[in-house]
């Protein structure tokens, strides 16, 4: 068992502080962390529209249709989620460099046509 702990302290730690101090990776993972709150909030509504009792589900139906609402409110909020992730990866990335982290964020039309 010393062994196995010694080989991993001696050469995977050292790999693994590497892999993790690489700025691609770390704005990676910084420009997801962002996102998280909006992951949680996605994640509330899918639960209440997808519980998995068929009498809620006719409740929520019969209901103004709640089930339809459910769904706009789950799918915006992972919409957004996805333009929260690649701004912030792109604000993390850029600070790294040491560049203004909100311009490198924003949206730009010229640059897809």
């Amino acid at each position: 068992m010393n062994r196995i702990l010694a080989f991993l302290e001696g050469k995977l730690a050292p790999l693994g502080e590497r892999i993790g101090k690489q700025r691609h990776l770390k704005a990676l993972r910084e420009g997801i962390m962002m996102a998280m709150p909006l992951v949680l909030l996605g994640s509330f509504f899918v639960l209440i529209k997808d519980f998995p009792i068929q009498a809620w589900i006719a409740w929520l139906h019969s209901h103004w249709n709640l089930d339809v609402l459910l769904n706009t409110m789950a799918n915006n909020s992972f919409g957004l989620m996805a333009l929260v992730t690649a701004f912030g990866i792109a604000y993390r990335l850029s600070e790294s460099y040491g560049t203004d982290g909100p311009s490198a964020g924003e949206f730009r039309w010229e640059h897809f046509f």
